[in-house]
C-alpha cells in the first residue's frame, strides 16, 4: 500500500503482509477528510467499471 501527501510531496509505502496491516490502513483512512475520501472512492469505482466493460 502506498500513501502520498500531495501537499508536502511525500509518499510512504508498506507491505500488506505486515502484521496488523489492516489495522494500520484503518487508522490511516480514519484520518482522511470524508469528502475527499468519497470523491476518490467514486473515481476508483468509475474507473473499475470502465475496465470491466
Amino acid at each position: 500500500m502506498k500513501i502520498c501527501d500531495g501537499k508536502n510531496n511525500v509518499c510512504i509505502g508498506f507491505y500488506q503482509r505486515l502484521n496488523n496491516s489492516g489495522k494500520l490502513a484503518t487508522i490511516i483512512l480514519s484520518k482522511v477528510n470524508r469528502e475527499l475520501y468519497d470523491i476518490v472512492l467514486e473515481k476508483i469505482k468509475s474507473g473499475k467499471q470502465k475496465v470491466r466493460k
